[in-house]
C-alpha cells in the first residue's frame, strides 16, 4: 500500500495526527496518476479534502495505470509491462527473498542485448519499465550506461528503478536525480539494526541508513519532481512493530511511501494466511498469466511470472528472438491455454503449489 504526506496536495493542512498503518489500510485511498498528480475522477478531490480536514498527516492513495506511449493501440499482441533484470548478482541475502535458493547462473546482462531490446520496446510502446528483479541493479558495472540509453528513448512510459540502499553513495545518488527515471526507490528491510540484521544479516546497517538521510537531504527542495524517490519496507513479521515508525519517520520526505506485501515466505514458501492476504478469490486462473507483462531475466530467458525465479515459465530467449515472437510464440499460447482450462497447475511443476496466483 501507498502513503503521501497529505501537504503535497493540501500545504495548509492541520496535520494533527499521523495514523496506524491498520487504519491507513482499512480506508479507501485517494486515486493519483502516474506522476502523482490528483486523477481526474469524480470525488477525488473532495476525498483529499475530508482526509485534510481531519487532521491525517498521511493519506492512502493507488496510482492508476499509465498510459500507453507510442500510440500503439493495448491489443496484447505486444506487453504492455517489462520488467528488465540487469543483473541476479545480490550484496543482500534477505531470508524471504528467492535469490537465496536461486539456482540458476549468476551473470549482468549483456549491453548489447540491452540496447536491442529497450530499441525493440520504444519501437512499439510500453506503459511501464521496471530496471530491478532478483538481484541489485547498482552492480551491474554499466548500470548507468543502461540508465543513459533508456534516457535516450521516448516510449517506454513509466520507468522504475529500485535498490536496496548499500552501494548508494553520493555520486550515484546524483547521477540517478539528475536522471529521466520517473521513479528511483530505496527498499528497505527494517528502521533499526535488530531487525534488519533477522531478515538481512550481512547488510551494513548503518551504512544503508546514513545513504538514504544523504538521498532523503539531496532530493529536500525537489520533492514533487521527477524522478520521484520512493521508499518502501517489506512488511513482514519481523518488522511489523516498526511500520508505524517507519511511515511517521519518513513520510514526509519522500514523494511517495509504500509498506509492501511479502509474497515469499522462508525464501521459498508463498504466503497461504487468508488473515495476511484477506478476501482472496479461489483459484482458478493465475492473474500473473494473464497480464500483459513478463520479465526478462539477466541471461536473456524472457519469463511469465516472477515467481518462476529459476526460469521455470521461460518463453523465449531474447538474445535469440525478438521480443514480439517471443511474446506471440507457441511457449505462451501453450502457457495460456493451461490458464485458460485450469489445467496449468498440473502441467507446470513450479505452479502446482503457488500461492500468488491472485497477487498483483
Amino acid at each position: 500500500m501507498e502513503f503521501i504526506d497529505v501537504s503535497r496536495f493540501i500545504p495548509d493542512a492541520p496535520k494533527s495526527r499521523m495514523p496506524a498503518f491498520t487504519e491507513l489500510a482499512d480506508m479507501n485511498p485517494v486515486m493519483l496518476t502516474h506522476d502523482l498528480g490528483i486523477a481526474d475522477i469524480k470525488g477525488n478531490k473532495e476525498r483529499i479534502q475530508e482526509l485534510a480536514d481531519s487532521g491525517l498527516a498521511l493519506i492512502p492513495v493507488r496510482r492508476t495505470p499509465p498510459p500507453m506511449m507510442g500510440g500503439r493501440a493495448p491489443d496484447g499482441s505486444f506487453p504492455d509491462r517489462f520488467v528488465i533484470e540487469p543483473t541476479n548478482f545480490c550484496n543482500a541475502k534477505c531470508r524471504m527473498c528467492p535469490h537465496v535458493v536461486m539456482t540458476r547462473s549468476k551473470q549482468h546482462m549483456d549491453m548489447g542485448m540491452f540496447r536491442k531490446i529497450i530499441d525493440e520496446m520504444d519501437e512499439n510502446g510500453l506503459k511501464e519499465l521496471l530496471l530491478l528483479h532478483f538481484g541489485e541493479p547498482l552492480l551491474h558495472p554499466n548500470i548507468f550506461d543502461m540508465i543513459d540509453y533508456v534516457d535516450s528513448k521516448s516510449n517506454l512510459g513509466v520507468v522504475f528503478f529500485s535498490t536496496n540502499g548499500i552501494m548508494l553513495d553520493e555520486d550515484k545518488i546524483h547521477r540517478l536525480l539528475s536522471s529521466r527515471l520517473t521513479y528511483v526507490q530505496i527498499s528497505l528491510q527494517a528502521i533499526d539494526k535488530e531487525s534488519y540484521a533477522r531478515i538481512a544479516p550481512n547488510v551494513p546497517f548503518e551504512k544503508v541508513m546514513a545513504n538514504l538521510e544523504r538521498l532523503i537531504e539531496l532530493k529536500q527542495g525537489l520533492l514533487g519532481k521527477k524522478p520521484f524517490f520512493r521508499l518502501q519496507i517489506v512488511g513482514q513479521p519481523a518488522n511489523m512493530h516498526t511500520v508505524d515508525e517507519f511511515l511517521a519517520r519518513y513520510g514526509a520526505k519522500c514523494d511517495i511511501i509504500s509498506v509492501n506485501k511479502l509474497e515469499y515466505k522462508d525464501s521459498i514458501q508463498f504466503i497461504k494466511s487468508r488473515d495476511v492476504c484477506p478476501g482472496r478469490r479461489t483459484r482458478k486462473s493465475c492473474i500473473k498469466v494473464e497480464r500483459l507483462d513478463c520479465f526478462i531475466h539477466a541471461g536473456g530467458a524472457v519469463v511469465m511470472c516472477d515467481h518462476a525465479y529459476n526460469g521455470e515459465l521461460t518463453i523465449g530467449d531474447a538474445s535469440r528472438k525478438t521480443l514480439r515472437e517471443i511474446w506471440n510464440g507457441s511457449e505462451r499460447a501453450d502457457l495460456i491455454a493451461a490458464n485458460k482450462d485450469g489445467s496449468i497447475w498440473d502441467k507446470y511443476p513450479v505452479c502446482r503449489d503457488c500461492d500468488g496466483y491472485d497477487v498483483g
